[in-house]
């Protein structure tokens, strides 16, 4: 061994550790969420996902990012209400598909 390189021991318990550690932090006690942006055609898939309490907070982080989408089109004074923001679970299956349209009221 030259000196100032580490022990073989070391060499291979570190990156045993490291598996271990990214395991640890990749375990988790929330449901992951995937939301996917259509507009008439698939958008903006998602593949990085959420982690949420429950679909209930998935549905209100949905709801969020629909009005930050119509909030931009606001401001280019066009609105496209066919929009929708598909909510899908761990395993693909779509749990809940939120229509731009239920994301606000209007008053008038």
């Amino acid at each position: 061994m030259a000196a100032g390189e580490p022990a073989l021991s070391e060499r291979l318990i570190e990156p045993m550790l490291l598996r271990l550690r990214a395991g640890f932090l990749k375990s988790r006690s929330m449901p992951l969420f995937y939301f996917h942006v259509y507009d008439g055609m698939l958008v903006a898939p998602d593949d990085e996902g959420l982690e949420l309490a429950n679909i209930e907070a998935a549905r209100d982080e949905a709801v969020r990012g629909a009005r930050s989408i119509l909030s931009d089109e606001i401001l280019k004074g066009c609105i496209d209400l066919s929009g929708r923001i598909e909510i899908a679970g761990e395993d693909g299956t779509i749990l809940l598909a939120l229509p731009f349209r239920d994301a606000f009221e209007i008053k008038e």
